[in-house]
C-alpha cells in the first residue's frame, strides 16, 4: 500500500495556469478539501526574496524550469508556463469561441459568454498597457513601418471588430515583474486551511476502482480523492490519462498498460501555431537605439503585433549567447491545419511523451505570406537586407489533446470513467487564433464553475 500523502474531496494535478485557477475556485468553498499537486518546486507567495529572478523578470521568456521535452518550453514549477512566458495578453477572435460553441453544442463556449470571462481573467492577471516611454526602438520602428505600409494602427489590438491591424500588446506585468497565475490566482488562496499544495511530486497515474477515480499516485505517495481534475497541460494531461489506462486500447495494450476506459482520441488532435524567424541585421542607428534601450532598462522582448485573419507578425528582440542584440520578425500561422499527437514511449512516468506534429503544405503557404509581410516591414526598419527565414518551429501553444466534445463532455468529464475532469488547454475544442494563456484562464474558470455544481 502506498504512503497516503493526503485525503481530499478534490485533487488537482498540475499547478500551471489552469491549475492555479482551479485551486482558487474550488477551495473558495470552505467545506471542500482541495489538494494541488505539482511536479516542480513551489517557491511560496510570489516574492523577489524567494522566487528565482528569471521567473519574475518579464524582460524575456524564462527556460530554467523546462520539462525537457525537446519541442517547447514547458515549465515544471508552480505557475507553469505562466511563470515562463512572454506575458502577452491576446484574445482570440469572436469566431474562435463561436467555433468552440458549435463544436460542443454549448453556447457558454461562444464569444458572447466567453468575453466577460476573458475580460475578468485579464484584470485578474493585472494586465496593463505599455507607457510611451517603455516602448523599445524596434517596436516603434515596426509600428511606424506598418503605418507607412497602410496597415491600420489599433489603439486596442484585441478589438473584436478589427480583424486586421497593428498595435502594442497588453501585458501581465507589474513593473518589470511577470504576474503569473501563481501570483494572480494561487497566492490569494494559499492561506485557506482547506487547500494543500504538494510540490515536487510527479503524478504517475490516476487510481481507479470500479470505473471511477479514487485518487492519484505520485512518486512521493498517494492522494486519495473521488474527484481528480487534470491541469497538467496539453502534453502532461493526455500522458497521465494514458499511463492510467485511459486512451486508445491498442496503444495501451502494446505498452502492457491495462485498459480502464478505451478512448481512441486521448492524445490525438494536437494543435499549435507554426512560426519562423526572419532575421534582421542591425544597422548602426538601430544598434545604437537598442543600446540606449538597454541603458534605460526597457523591456524590449516582444511589444507589438500585426494581426491578420491568417497570421500574426511579431517584432522580436533577443539576446544571443555571444552578446549584443539579435532581432527578428516572427510570422505565426493562425488557424493552422497542422495536427499531431501525444503518445507514450513507455509506461515509465519519468520518460517524456512522444510528441509528433508537422506543418501542412497549407501552413507553409501561410508562413510564406507572413514572411513576405516581414520582408516588406524589414525594408522600412533597417537599411540592411533581411536574411532568409529560419526553419519552422511552434510557438509554445499546444492545445486540444483531450478535447471537450470528443474526449470529455462540456463539464470536462472524461468519457468512460467517473470522477476525472480535464480543465486546461488540452480541453480546448480547437486552438484559438491567439496566444493561449488568457483563453486557458477563461476556460478553466468556466470549467471550475461546472465542477462546483457536481
Amino acid at each position: 500500500m502506498p504512503q497516503i500523502l493526503a485525503t481530499a474531496d478534490a485533487c488537482i494535478v498540475g499547478a500551471g495556469a489552469a491549475g492555479c485557477v482551479l485551486a482558487n475556485r474550488l477551495s473558495a468553498e470552505e467545506s471542500r478539501r482541495v489538494v494541488l499537486i505539482e511536479a516542480g518546486p513551489d517557491y511560496g507567495p510570489v516574492s523577489p526574496t524567494t522566487w528565482p529572478a528569471d521567473l519574475l523578470d518579464a524582460a524575456d521568456c524564462a527556460t530554467s524550469h523546462d520539462w525537457g521535452y525537446g519541442v517547447d518550453t514547458c515549465a515544471r514549477v508552480v505557475g507553469g508556463c505562466s511563470a515562463h512566458n512572454g506575458c502577452l495578453v491576446i484574445w482570440g477572435t469572436p469566431a474562435c469561441y463561436d467555433a468552440w460553441a458549435a463544436a460542443t453544442g454549448d453556447a457558454a463556449f461562444g464569444f458572447a459568454a466567453m468575453a466577460p470571462r476573458l475580460a475578468a481573467a485579464q484584470r485578474q492577471i493585472r494586465t496593463r498597457a505599455f507607457a510611451p516611454d517603455e516602448v523599445g526602438a524596434f517596436s516603434r520602428r515596426a509600428l511606424d513601418g506598418w503605418a507607412a505600409l497602410g496597415e491600420p494602427v489599433l489603439e486596442d489590438i484585441n478589438a473584436p471588430d478589427a480583424p486586421r491591424g497593428a498595435g502594442l500588446i497588453p501585458v501581465n506585468r507589474v513593473g518589470r515583474t511577470r504576474w503569473s497565475a501563481a501570483a494572480a490566482y494561487l497566492d490569494p488562496a494559499r492561506d485557506r486551511p482547506n487547500l494543500t499544495i504538494i510540490a515536487d511530486a510527479l503524478a504517475t497515474r490516476i487510481v481507479t476502482r470500479g470505473g471511477r477515480a479514487i485518487g492519484v499516485d505520485t512518486d512521493r505517495g498517494r492522494v486519495e480523492a473521488p474527484l481528480v481534475v487534470l491541469t497538467a497541460g496539453a502534453y502532461g494531461t493526455p500522458a497521465l490519462l494514458l499511463r492510467s489506462g485511459i486512451g486508445p486500447a491498442a496503444d495501451l495494450a502494446a505498452l502492457g498498460i491495462p485498459v480502464v476506459a478505451a478512448n481512441a482520441e486521448v492524445g490525438r488532435g494536437l494543435e499549435d501555431h507554426p512560426a519562423r524567424h526572419v532575421r534582421l541585421p542591425l544597422d548602426d542607428d538601430l544598434a545604437a537605439d537598442l543600446a540606449a534601450d538597454d541603458a534605460r532598462g526597457i523591456l524590449t522582448h516582444v511589444q507589438a503585433l500585426l494581426k491578420t485573419p491568417s497570421f500574426q507578425l511579431l517584432p522580436n528582440t533577443g539576446w544571443p549567447s555571444g552578446g549584443g542584440h539579435a532581432i527578428s520578425l516572427i510570422p505565426v500561422v493562425l488557424g493552422a491545419a497542422m495536427r499531431g499527437s501525444v503518445t507514450l514511449r513507455s509506461p515509465d512516468p519519468t520518460a517524456p511523451p512522444v510528441i509528433r506534429r508537422a506543418p501542412t503544405p497549407a501552413d507553409l503557404v501561410t508562413l510564406a505570406d507572413g514572411a513576405d509581410a516581414a520582408y516588406a516591414l524589414a525594408a522600412t526598419i533597417t537599411a540592411r537586407r533581411a536574411v532568409a527565414a529560419d526553419d519552422v518551429f511552434t510557438l509554445y501553444h499546444p492545445a486540444s489533446t483531450c478535447r471537450i466534445g470528443v474526449v470529455a463532455d462540456t463539464s470536462g468529464r472524461v468519457h468512460g470513467v467517473e470522477g476525472i475532469h480535464v480543465a486546461d488547454a488540452s480541453a480546448m475544442p480547437m486552438l484559438p487564433r491567439a496566444n493561449t494563456h488568457l483563453s486557458t484562464l477563461a476556460l478553466a474558470g468556466l470549467l471550475a464553475e461546472r465542477i462546483l455544481t457536481i
